[in-house]
C-alpha cells in the first residue's frame, strides 16, 4: 500500500510543473468574423423567390438566371466556380459547384 501511494505522490510532483508551466500558452481560439450580411441573404432571397419566378422545368430562363446570379454571387465570394449541365427535356439544368480553399485539400461536400 505504501508503495502505490508513493506512487501517486511521485506521480503528481512529476505532473504539477506540467499542469502550471502548460497553462500560460493554453489560449481560446479567437472568435470568427461574421461573414454573412443581413441584407445581402435579403437580397439574395427576394431575388430567387421573387424577380425570377417561378423555377421550374416550364420555365427554363428563370432557372438560367439563377443559376447565373448564384455563381456570380459564389465568385465574389472567392469561390472557384463551375457548372454542371444536367440533360433534361427543354434544357440542360445547372448544378453550381463552388470551390473554396486549396484545390488539393479534402473534400468537404456541403448540401
Amino acid at each position: 500500500m505504501k508503495k502505490i501511494n508513493f506512487a501517486f505522490i511521485i506521480l503528481f510532483l512529476f505532473s504539477l510543473p506540467l499542469i502550471i508551466f502548460y497553462q500560460p500558452w493554453v489560449n481560446a481560439l479567437p472568435p470568427t468574423p461574421r461573414h454573412a450580411s443581413p441584407e445581402q441573404l435579403e437580397k439574395t432571397v427576394r431575388y430567387l423567390t421573387q424577380t425570377v419566378h417561378p423555377r421550374s422545368a416550364d420555365n427554363i430562363d428563370n432557372l438560367n438566371r439563377s443559376a447565373e446570379y448564384i455563381k456570380e454571387v459564389f465568385i465574389s465570394s472567392g469561390a472557384r466556380v463551375t457548372a454542371q449541365d444536367i440533360p433534361i427535356t427543354g434544357g440542360p439544368y445547372k448544378n453550381i459547384v463552388a470551390n473554396y480553399g486549396p484545390a488539393d485539400g479534402p473534400l468537404i461536400i456541403i448540401g
